[in-house]
């Protein structure tokens, strides 16, 4: 088999996006979410208190070592969920269940023009004790009444209450 990369010759420009999401931490023993506040520094929203968040990118794929070969394909298995957990682990040091909930699925178009599909999960806390990193420098463990007493991001509010009520 050849050397693999990854490669955007064959790709069609209107068929690429930025893969996005934002997970809802749910602590089921008090039934709060986790929300972490944004350094005052970011570009985007910044101070605001947010959701745990990332990108998925073609870094994250090791082409040499697929967990399927398929002839000519390269296969991983459960991309998505290792990098919900991933994401948690980087933003907020704790461990998240391994299978997250889907919440719902956006579309937008970032300032900058870059077209980006935004996709909600919730995850119940496994363990760990929150550290922000990453860009954020505080957090809280709300529920759906608290979070109006924080400066958010508009629509985690729903978010939370959606997570609260999929796992109460």
């Amino acid at each position: 088999m050849k050397k693999r990369a990854i490669s955007l010759e064959h790709a069609e420009a209107d068929k690429l996006f930025y893969f996005v999401t934002t997970i809802v931490v749910y602590r089921e023993k008090d039934q709060k979410c986790l929300i972490l506040k944004r350094s005052e520094k970011d570009d985007v929203y910044p101070g605001k208190w947010a959701l745990p968040g990332g990108r998925l990118e073609w870094g994250a794929f090791n082409l040499a070592r697929p967990d399927v070969r398929d002839h000519d394909v390269l296969n991983f298995k459960s991309p998505i969920e290792k990098h919900v957990a991933e994401v948690v682990t980087s933003k907020a040091g704790i461990i998240v269940d391994s299978r997250p909930q889907y919440l719902e699925s956006v579309f937008f178009v970032r300032g900058d023009g870059t077209p980006s599909v935004l996709v909600r999960f919730a995850a119940r806390y496994q363990g760990g004790g929150v550290r922000p990193k990453g860009g954020f420098t505080k957090y809280a463990w709300v529920d759906s009444n608290d979070i109006e007493e924080y400066d958010h991001i508009e629509g985690i509010d729903t978010d939370i209450l959606k997570t609260i009520k999929l796992f109460s």
